[in-house]
């Protein structure tokens, strides 16, 4: 019954809603409530509703009451509202919020004033409040599309992207809302994610063309009259629009409005919101003369513009003139210590002690650059608590170098940052995965720059979003010049202080320590031609170790070259690279030595039995041998244990009994690697078979594209050449 008496908070106070509120009561056997909304619905309507004057004389004969005698509240909350409506609309934001906070003491579950609360909340930059009381809602009101929308804007705003991606993706599933694909795109922006941005944008513009015609766009719920709103010439349109891009990170879009402004359309104002925004546009595409230019005026202008001035100061530092950006930062913050003036004494004039400057996002990133590089690992996990996608990568740098992979690996998923699939790379290396960490950097591209810089954040003020500068860093200082430096660098995975520390130290002298080292670091570029010239020197001197032997021998059994990776494989072994049973055992099974295999297995289980790299291949013999129940067995086990391998295991054993629907279920669950490749080719004759040629074609062409089995790569091909000349007979 409580339950019931709440719906009268929650639901709204007009006539004919509350004429069926009675009614509901009165169904429940709650005849006195039901006698007061009656009445109230009849009172509120102006005495006009006929339907609740009728319920209310027939239920009061009928409990024999005088509906006269009847009290009905008399309450102000719909007045109360209506006033803070209007100091809404006169812009009195922070006396209705604070009007709206008494007001919810009273009535916690007033839906109307908790919508409002939120976007006011929202407007007045309190994000956590604007979450709380849009959670409210949802709990009394699940369904509400603009909530949602509100509250994933909240989240995208306190820089849980994650939270906000959830709840947007959970939008578009039920509805294809422009709006929430409008948010989506400035989500996927921040993330570092430009090809989901740009995805998302367009299918904003695809369901709504007018989309930014929209009053209250990204703003739900605002109250502002449209005769409210000033108007604006098209000129200036694209500035609010450009910037609003900007501030989202939407550099391609801002271009574009930029693109579109004619200066002499612009007022004052808007033509320094253009020149901010031109000069922004410049130092993110690395045209730093044209930043400085538009620059230059605001440095002696009797108005002071921190924005304009912080903006020079970074073009001239990225240029390398360190005594202009200092000159300009002092003239915007006289003698204050701005964040970037504390990264440019770090790294340029470090003798020279400053204070720490206030700790903000942006300064503890900065901060956590150099603590990695001191190798104070714990401690950047310690500060960094966000996920925005730089903070991830620090983090990830930080569970890498603690050798806590797995850890390293959630905080790159989904970054497609140059610094992420750098720490992929590594991690794979670690994990001695290097056929896949080869198959993964491959294709990998890269500006030479990027191996020599760190990133860091500079706050600039009218932006809401730190601007990232790349910035040679100073390694040799952390690490110092020689081979020990190299060592410690890659045991942190610190893949750029190797390469500078390896450059530096090769000037004084060029030992076999130094050629390992170089030829490890290509691998992990993907650079494998270097990496396998590298490890030959050495070979040819007999100065290889069991590690580059295994590495060279990966990097052969790529190319096909399986007799020599079995031979290098061995001499690793030798060495006491007892993992080199497993990538032996694997070049048998890809020889098709089955028996051969299976009798090395068996001789080696001491070593082999309970690996789950061994296991997998185990089975891989056991389908050889065709004996599909026992490698069926094998790779349920897999699955047991979280090794999606085994589903390659068990959809080539169900092929082989033509069972090709639940073989195609469990080849589909394949994620990466050898068995990724193999379960390409499997599905393509599947569909072949099933006469589905466009999926064949389609499997066939990744598998032959992938490069863990040659073998298996050039039966791909061979398999599309054919079913090429099938067609093409079909057609003579």
């Amino acid at each position: 019954m409580k339950g019931l008496k709440r719906l009268k908070e929650v639901l709204p106070q007009d006539p004919r809603t509350l004429n069926n509120l009675g009614v509901v009561y009165y169904h429940h056997g709650m005849y006195e409530d039901a006698l007061k909304m009656f009445k109230l619905a009849w009172y509120k309507s102006g005495y006009k509703l006929e339907v609740a004057k009728n319920n209310l004389e027939t239920l009061a004969e009928k409990l024999n009451i005088d509906p006269a005698e009847i009290k009905v509240e008399q309450d102000n909350r719909e007045e109360n509202l209506r006033n803070i409506e209007t100091l809404i609309i006169m812009g009195k934001e922070e006396e209705a919020d604070r009007l709206l906070r008494e007001f919810l003491e009273k009535n916690p579950n007033a839906v109307e004033a908790l919508k409002m609360a939120a976007v006011i909340s929202k407007k007045l930059g309190k994000y956590e409040d604007a979450v709380e009381y849009s959670n409210r809602i949802l709990s009394i009101s699940p369904d509400d599309v603009e909530i949602r929308k509100l509250l994933a804007e909240s989240y995208y705003n306190l820089g849980k992207l994650e939270e906000a991606l959830k709840i947007l993706n959970e939008l578009v599933s039920k509805t294809e809302d422009s709006e929430a694909y409008f948010l989506m795109s400035f989500v996927y922006g921040e993330m570092g994610d430009y090809e989901k941005a740009e995805w998302a944008m367009s299918k904003a513009y695809e369901i709504n063309p007018n989309l930014m015609d929209t009053e209250g766009i990204l703003s739900l719920y605002i109250s502002t009259p449209k005769s409210k709103v000033p108007t604006k010439t098209s000129g200036e349109s694209s500035v609010v629009l450009a910037k609003a891009y900007l501030n989202k990170g939407l550099i391609d879009e801002a271009m574009r409005e930029v693109r579109k402004v004619k200066i002499q359309n612009l007022s004052l104002k808007s033509r320094r919101e253009y020149d901010f925004i031109r000069s922004a546009l410049s130092i993110i595409k690395g045209n730093y003369d044209d930043a400085i230019r538009i620059c230059e005026p605001y440095r002696n202008s009797i108005k002071l513009d921190r924005g304009m001035l912080k903006l020079g100061a970074v073009a001239f530092f990225q240029k390398g003139d360190v005594n202009s950006a200092v000159e300009y930062l002092k003239i915007a913050y006289r003698d204050s210590i701005d964040d970037f003036l504390w990264l440019i004494y770090q790294l340029k004039r470090r003798s020279v002690e400053i204070p720490e400057p206030q700790r903000t996002f942006s300064h503890l990133f900065n901060l956590s650059v150099f603590l990695l590089n001191e190798g104070k690992f714990n401690k950047v996990l310690e500060i960094l608590d966000d996920n925005r996608p730089f903070s991830r990568i620090l983090k990830a740098r930080a569970y890498m170098a603690l050798r806590r992979y797995e850890e390293a690996l959630k905080e790159v998923e989904g970054v497609s940052l140059f610094d992420a699939m750098l720490i992929k790379a590594y991690i794979l290396y670690k994990m001695r995965r290097y056929d896949e960490m080869l198959e993964f950097t491959e294709n990998l591209r890269f500006d030479p720059k990027d191996l020599r810089t760190e990133t860091f954040l500079v706050d600039i003020p009218d932006l809401n979003f730190p601007l990232p500068i790349n910035v040679e860093f100073p390694y040799e200082r952390y690490y110092g010049s020689n081979i020990n430096g190299v060592e410690r660098a890659i045991n942190y995975g610190n893949i750029k202080a190797a390469l500078k520390v390896l450059n530096l130290s090769l000037r004084f002298s060029k030992t076999p320590k130094h050629l390992k080292y170089l030829g490890i670091v290509s691998a992990i570029l993907g650079k494998t031609s270097i990496s396998e010239y590298f490890f030959e020197n050495l070979y040819k001197r007999r100065l290889l170790d069991a590690e580059s032997l295994e590495i060279l021998g990966v990097i052969n059994e790529r190319k096909g070259r399986l007799s020599v990776a079995l031979s290098l494989f061995n001499e690793s072994l030798k060495k006491g690279n007892k993992y080199s049973l497993i990538n032996i055992l694997r070049v048998l099974v890809k020889t098709h030595l089955y028996e051969l295999a299976y009798k090395f297995y068996t001789n080696n289980t001491e070593h082999l039995e309970g690996n789950v790299d061994a296991l997998f291949w185990l089975g891989e013999v056991m389908l050889g041998m065709e004996n599909f129940s026992e490698a069926e067995s094998i790779g349920r086990r897999l699955i047991e244990m979280g090794d999606n391998r085994g589903y390659l295991l068990v959809g080539e054993s169900l092929f082989k009994k033509e069972n090709y629907k639940d073989a195609l279920e469990n080849l589909m669950k394949v994620k990466s690697g050898y068995a990724k490749q193999k379960s390409h080719f499997i599905m393509g004759n599947i569909y072949a078979i099933m006469g589905n040629y466009e999926e064949a074609t389609i499997h066939w062409e990744m598998a032959s594209e992938m490069h863990f089995d040659k073998n298996i790569s050039t039966r791909a091909g061979m398999n599309l050449q054919d079913l090429k000349k099938f067609f093409l007979n079909l057609k003579k």
